[in-house]
């Protein structure tokens, strides 16, 4: 049975975001490491991770453009993740903020 998830919009997609679901953590790390190191031209992710199914504010985000930078968070085995692709910077701290947005802390 699978119960490690991950939830993944590929650069520019129109369509729904993916989920894909795995029976390790570990296949979902290979698999995000794949993705990652993989694409070429270089690319921005954000990285949401949920620690909760009940509460929002239980999330970290994290926004990166080289792998060793969240292969420990990628190792653990909560249980959603979410990967985002994009061009840019700009348009990963857009997505992180708008994520964040309800969090009293993000604009201070």
């Amino acid at each position: 049975m699978a119960k490690y998830k991950l939830n993944f919009s590929k650069l520019n997609s129109n369509s729904d975001i993916d989920v894909i679901e795995f029976t390790s953590a570990s296949r979902r790390a290979s698999f995000i490491a794949d993705r990652v190191v993989g694409v070429k031209p270089d690319r921005v992710f954000t990285l949401i991770v949920s620690y909760s199914k009940t509460n929002d504010s239980e999330i970290d985000v994290y926004i990166f453009d080289n792998y060793s930078c969240v292969q420990d968070v990628v190792k653990s085995k909560w249980i959603d993740f979410f990967l985002f692709e994009w061009e840019s910077y700009e348009e990963a701290y857009k997505n992180a903020l708008d994520l964040r947005e309800p969090n009293p802390l993000c604009y201070t």
